[in-house]
């Protein structure tokens, strides 16, 4: 199962009515910063930091228009990935990964984790995906658009 954080770039930490609050212990409620990566419609976003999600892990993530999106740890390499399975309404990020592949626990269908590509059937309609990368700083950053 994964980890679950409710934080993003001008997200309300308390849980709103159509989710429930799942975040883990230890992650305090502090806001992530947001800024233009470049003179490019991207905005860079913080979030959580690496060592909170272990080798071969997935966490959820909360951008600020409330997306749920599943960061995951592939050995050292980071990537992200919408967190709802766009066969059933199901998080990613409760599913198993195998083999570089994020297993839906509605139907165990799957998704390539580094491309968003659907693998096994039922699932047949790609995950949108957003850059992930290292921070200096020891936090992981998604690049969306603004």
């Amino acid at each position: 199962m994964g980890r679950r954080i409710a934080f993003g770039c001008g997200v309300n930490p308390i849980p709103s009515p159509q989710r429930e609050s799942r975040s883990p212990a230890g992650w305090t409620a502090a806001p992530a910063l947001c800024f233009n990566a470049s003179e490019s419609d991207m905005a860079k976003i913080k979030t959580i930091p690496q060592a909170d999600l272990a080798p071969n892990s997935v966490a959820q993530f909360y951008l600020a228009d409330e997306t749920a999106v599943a960061i995951y740890n592939l050995a050292g390499d980071y990537f992200a990935t919408d967190d709802v399975c766009t066969h059933g309404q199901a998080f990613l990020s409760d599913g198993e990964i195998r083999e570089g592949q994020i297993v839906c626990p509605y139907h165990e269908g799957s998704f390539d984790i580094k491309t968003g590509e659907p693998v096994d059937p039922p699932c047949v309609v790609p995950l949108r995906k957003y850059a992930a990368q290292a921070g200096a700083d020891g936090y992981i950053y998604l690049e969306t658009p603004e």
